[in-house]
């Protein structure tokens, strides 16, 4: 990649032609000023050595790659305190207003499944599987 220094901006002229639905053409003509090269020369060498420094401290750093165990968000400490509020009354609220009459059976299906997938959880101890992004960028 060559800088823009290494390029010779003062003796090259940008010609752009604009045609329009009428046939009319027009001609613009500029210079790039020097100080706007200097500019960016400045701001790409600074990029360049902020990325050299971030993969230092990258590479320096030592980065311990965590189990799944450390991970798992879904893990919770049992207490043997009694609850504050009385357990799941907030959420007999909410199927009231969205099911309406059949809001015990909707609940019942709920609680069903959760305690299958806690049994299968509990029996198979499965390991935290990680979600990736589908566009992974590697700096």
């Amino acid at each position: 990649m060559k800088l823009l220094s290494e390029i010779k901006w003062n003796d090259v002229k940008y010609n752009f032609k604009n045609s329009m639905k009428n046939e009319v053409k027009e001609e613009f003509e500029f210079e790039i000023d020097p100080e706007i090269i200097k500019f960016y020369e400045e701001s790409f060498k600074y990029k360049r050595e902020r990325r050299k420094e971030r993969k230092k401290k990258l590479s320096k750093s030592e980065l311990k790659p965590m189990t799944g165990e450390q991970l798992n968000l879904f893990t919770q400490e049992s207490s043997t305190n009694a609850p504050l509020e009385m357990v799941g009354k907030e959420r007999e609220e909410e199927l009231k207003l969205m099911y309406g009459d059949k809001a015990k059976v909707i609940q019942y299906l709920e609680t069903t499944l959760q305690m299958i997938h806690d049994k299968n959880y509990d029996i198979y101890l499965p390991k935290y599987w990680p979600s990736f992004p589908l566009r992974i960028k590697f700096n």
